[in-house]
């Protein structure tokens, strides 16, 4: 795998709010995967937010959510033994499974 470039830490915008994630849909294409986001705003509107990722940018991220599962000590069974090697590539035969 080719190794991934450093990048600025994305700058928050003040006056943002937060939201609770209840649902994550996950859809394989031919070059990404998209995870939709979705959450209730209490009234019963549905919001959602897309994020499309190649292979590279993807276990990128799944190593950002590895670490910080790691460093708050949370349970690690939950994880594939494969997400350990933060060097390996996702395997092609898993992305169609990951959600």
């Amino acid at each position: 795998m080719a190794e991934m470039m450093a990048q600025a830490p994305v700058a928050c915008e003040s006056g943002r709010y937060a939201w609770l994630v209840h649902e994550v849909d996950v859809v394989r294409g031919n070059q990404t995967i998209s995870l939709t986001f979705k959450t209730t705003d209490g009234v019963g509107r549905n919001n959602f937010f897309t994020l499309a990722l190649q292979a590279n940018s993807l276990r990128q991220w799944l190593n950002i959510l590895h670490g910080q599962c790691r460093k708050a000590e949370w349970t690690m069974p939950v994880w594939p033994d494969w997400m350990a090697s933060t060097q390996a590539a996702i395997p092609m035969s898993l992305l169609g499974m990951l959600h």
